[in-house]
């Protein structure tokens, strides 16, 4: 097991762990809607039919997400091998002797924070009151003011768009990526899409994943980064479209553009993907 900057990299041949484990603060909201998580694996929730659907429009093949409470999280992670407590989300591979490789199962299971966040995403997918709040100020006895027109980031603008994020990592997972450096860059390259998917506005999603790439990719050193991960390198996804870190335009297909660049990567004499 690989540790570094708080993440955590876990490989087994014949039950490997494919993580993202992004570290941000942020409390849960309550709501009076049911949570995501709520009636264990025999219910399918709003949320995880959603994410289930935009996994398998980028996997190409029948998937789901699932949401897990603390306690089965938990659980999850002392069965699994993984720190519970700093992983957003997990995909485990299972070796496939006839590909002679690592291959996804067919589920990702999520955090309560992912799938919390990503349900209150989901729920309002929108510019303002999402990512741009009226923010307070204080005068100089320190005392809270109205706010006027003063904008600023909503408090808990940056784990929803870690959630958001997460879910194209892990559908890069399902559609059979094994490595993190390898979905990691692919999934800040599909993070507009999965955002729209969700109900963002094309400019606000574009926008989000400008801001992941450049806020939380770039200061990346661990082994979720890639020195292939640039606009024209080895792992562009869409290397005849223009627009970085997303094309200005999606192809119809995505799953056809993870695919031919799971062969470019394997015929490179790359491993497993």
């Amino acid at each position: 097991m690989l540790r570094r900057s708080g993440a955590i990299l876990a490989k087994r041949r014949v039950s490997a762990l494919a993580l993202i484990a992004l570290a941000f603060a942020g409390s849960a909201q309550g709501s009076n809607r049911s949570l995501p998580w709520e009636g264990g694996p025999g219910l399918v929730t709003p949320f995880e039919s959603k994410a289930s659907e935009v996994a398998a429009t980028v996997s190409g093949r029948a998937v789901s997400v699932e949401c897990n409470d603390g306690v089965s999280w938990r659980s999850l992670g002392s069965r699994l091998g993984f720190d519970s407590s700093k992983s957003w989300a997990v995909t485990p591979f299972h070796w496939d002797s006839a590909l002679d490789r690592a291959a996804p199962d067919d589920v990702a299971h999520f955090s309560p924070r992912a799938c919390r966040f990503g349900d209150a995403f989901w729920l309002a997918a929108t510019e303002y009151g999402t990512r741009t709040c009226r923010v307070g100020v204080r005068n100089a006895r320190g005392v809270r003011v109205p706010a006027g027109p003063v904008l600023g980031e909503c408090e808990l603008w940056a784990p929803k768009l870690t959630a958001v994020h997460v879910l194209s990592h892990e559908s890069v997972h399902l559609h059979g990526f094994y490595g993190e450096a390898h979905a990691e860059c692919l999934a800040v390259q599909i993070d507009a899409h999965v955002a729209v998917a969700l109900g963002a506005e094309e400019r606000f999603a574009r926008s989000m994943a400008s801001e992941f790439w450049t806020d939380h990719y770039i200061p990346r050193s661990d082994a979720y980064r890639s020195v292939d991960c640039h606009d024209g390198g080895s792992l562009d996804l869409f290397p005849s479209l223009s627009g970085w870190p997303t094309p200005r335009r999606y192809p119809r297909d995505l799953h056809a553009a993870l695919s031919a660049l799971e062969s470019k990567v394997r015929l490179g004499g790359g491993g497993s993907p």
